[in-house]
């Protein structure tokens, strides 16, 4: 995750999402007094972009963090004052590339979804409970439409626009449309599980 007191903005980091590419595009511009969380480092099996990402500030903030640790970490004044963004992407798309990520497990991609899926929700809201007065983020970025939605947010924290890098491009050798991997029994599963993302966000199978 990133957090610049410097231009007043935090980056929450859910999973799958392009979040390594904007953590270390953004991590360019932080100073020193800034949060960066650390990354693994560049790895030609997996990355496109060469990269290398200096960790500042972690203290007791780390990579996928919950926007309550956060808000209890640096106070409501700064939490709610400060510009905060996040990523939202198709979960029927998320769970075949964390799938592919997270191959090594030997499921089926039926078992993985059923018994290990992914929560990015604490990304998207602070509690289920709250959710429509509390949400964590100002604006969400589209995974699809990722470039375009990035580079408004850099016009809005005063961040110069670019090409974000290419990385965690070569877990999913398939390119196969995520649709190819439901049936109607686990596509009402995952309609059902992820329903707040589908509603509040609009999206389909």
């Amino acid at each position: 995750m990133i957090i610049s007191h410097t231009k007043k903005f935090i980056f929450f980091k859910p999973r799958k999402v392009a979040g390594t590419s904007i953590e270390i595009y953004l991590s360019k511009y932080m100073e020193e007094n800034d949060v960066v969380t650390r990354l693994s480092d560049f790895n030609t099996s997996f990355d496109e972009t060469n990269y290398r990402i200096e960790a500042k500030n972690e203290g007791s903030f780390f990579n996928h963090i919950h926007p309550i640790q956060v808000l209890k970490n640096i106070g409501l004044i700064k939490y709610f004052f400060y510009y905060k963004f996040t990523v939202i992407r198709n979960p029927f798309d998320t769970l075949v590339s964390m799938f592919h990520f997270r191959k090594s497990r030997n499921l089926g991609f039926d078992e993985f979804v059923k018994n290990i899926g992914i929560d990015n929700s604490p990304f998207y809201y602070l509690t289920i409970r709250h959710r429509p007065i509390m949400k964590s983020s100002n604006f969400y970025i589209r995974y699809e439409n990722l470039e375009e939605d990035f580079n408004r947010v850099c016009e809005i924290i005063g961040i110069p626009q670019g090409e974000l890098p290419r990385t965690k491009t070569k877990y999913r050798k398939s390119k196969n449309n995520y649709r190819s991997y439901y049936d109607e029994e686990l596509k009402q599963f995952v309609l059902k599980k992820y329903r707040y993302i589908f509603k509040d966000f609009n999206y389909k199978f």
